[in-house]
Formats: structure tokens, C-alpha cells, sequence
């Protein structure tokens, strides 16, 4: 996970925090996890592989179904570097959106729309800022979405990362 997605996390927790129930979704710790950042909340990881931080299996289509049977609403969502290897994003999306409790918040993270292909286990889109403004958080507010090249990587030339952030209306 890339150092500067925990950076603006940190920032949203401490401007717009506690978060108490937090859902993670692509939650597998392959490179660092946001439970790094939010370690005073009580963080469900789910993921459709078992790993580290995988708290429930599950495909993230399903989520809304298989979480909203005991009525669970969430103050956090997060979502980073897991989009991309979702064959049916906008669903898991749609899903993440209704899960989130009234005045929560959603923050996403993916690969910007040169960045380089990655199968872990496939890789199937790349993302602009206007889908983060357009689609993943319409009608929101307080929206933050931000295109991140880290000048240190091997990749300058591209636009490594998106990162945003929305609050769902009251």
C-alpha cells in the first residue's frame, strides 16, 4: 500500500474521526493495511481470498446481502488497490454505498488510468478522477479526490495512484 493512501486516511480520521466500525473491503495485507491507521477502531476485513487481516471470505458484490442481515451500518468504508481486481466493481461500489451508515464515510483508493498491469490474481480496470466524483461518490458530499504520482517511484511519468474521499448525506 502506498505510503501517501495511510497519509490522506490519517488526515480524514483526524478531521473527521473516531471511526468506530470500520469495514475494509479487498481487506488482504499484501503491502500494509489501514488498520495501520485506525487502530482505535474495531475494523471487519473482508476479502474473497483468505490472508492476513481477512476477517470473513466473502465476494464484495455480496457484501451488502451477507453484512445487512444483522443490520450493520458503517461510520468508515474503505476500498484501496482492490477496484481494479474486481470484475463487476460497480456493484461492490453500489454495495459500499449502501452499507454506510448516514453521514459516514467512503474512502477509495486505485490505480490511475496508466499504471502499470498487476494480476494479483486479475487485473480488469484503471480510473479516473471523475469516476470517483461521477460515479463512486454522486451526490456526496465533501468530496476530495486527488491524483498522486510518487516522484520517487519508477513510474513518474504516470499517474500512480487516485485517492478520494466522500461523506454520505444525512
Amino acid at each position: 500500500m502506498f505510503w501517501k493512501i495511510l497519509d490522506i486516511l490519517r488526515d480524514l480520521k483526524t478531521k473527521n474521526g473516531p471511526f468506530m466500525n470500520v469495514l475494509d473491503v479487498g481487506s488482504r495485507n499484501i503491502n500494509g493495511s489501514v488498520r495501520d491507521v485506525l487502530i482505535d477502531s474495531k475494523v471487519l476485513g473482508i476479502d474473497f481470498i483468505d490472508g492476513k487481516d481477512v476477517d470473513m471470505i466473502m465476494n464484495a458484490h455480496n457484501i451488502y446481502e451477507q453484512l445487512n442481515m444483522d443490520n450493520l451500518k458503517f461510520d468508515l468504508i474503505t476500498c484501496c488497490e482492490t477496484l481494479e481486481h474486481d470484475d463487476q466493481f460497480w456493484l461492490t461500489v453500489e454495495a459500499m454505498r449502501k452499507l454506510l451508515k448516514s453521514g459516514g464515510w467512503l474512502f477509495i483508493s486505485t490505480p490511475g488510468i496508466n499504471f502499470f498491469k498487476h494480476d494479483f490474481p486479475s487485473d480488469y480496470y484503471r480510473f479516473t478522477e471523475e469516476v470517483y466524483k461521477d460515479v463512486f461518490f454522486k451526490g456526496w458530499n465533501n468530496i476530495y479526490v486527488e491524483n498522486y504520482c510518487d516522484l520517487h517511484s519508477e513510474y513518474v511519468n504516470k499517474p500512480n495512484n487516485i485517492i478520494g474521499y466522500a461523506q454520505k448525506p444525512l
